[in-house]
């Protein structure tokens, strides 16, 4: 994927993302600290500037974060929500 459409897609993902923690109540801070996600990488992801050679690596790992914060139904549908928001990013 080039760079600028990874940039594209984080963008995307990092709105994606304040809606869920938006819709669950859920703070930036204590969510970014459960991913083991310093500051600088947890902003930089979002805005789509992450250096990962394999950035679905971070989705995954922020999407297992949500397990942490919800209970299994709503974890349902993040994961549906979650896949459906990476179908209209291109990225499975």
């Amino acid at each position: 994927m080039p760079k600028s459409d990874f940039r594209a897609v984080n963008r995307q993902f990092g709105a994606f993302l304040d809606a869920e923690l938006k819709r669950h109540c859920i703070s930036v801070e204590m969510f970014r600290k459960h991913c083991h996600f310093n500051r600088t990488t947890f902003s930089d992801i979002k805005k789509g500037m992450g250096q990962s050679s394999c950035p679905l690596g971070h989705y995954q790992q922020v999407l297992l974060a949500f397990r942490e914060f919800v209970d299994d139904e709503e974890y349902k549908d993040v994961k549906r929500r979650w896949g459906e928001a990476l179908s209209e990013f291109d990225m499975l």
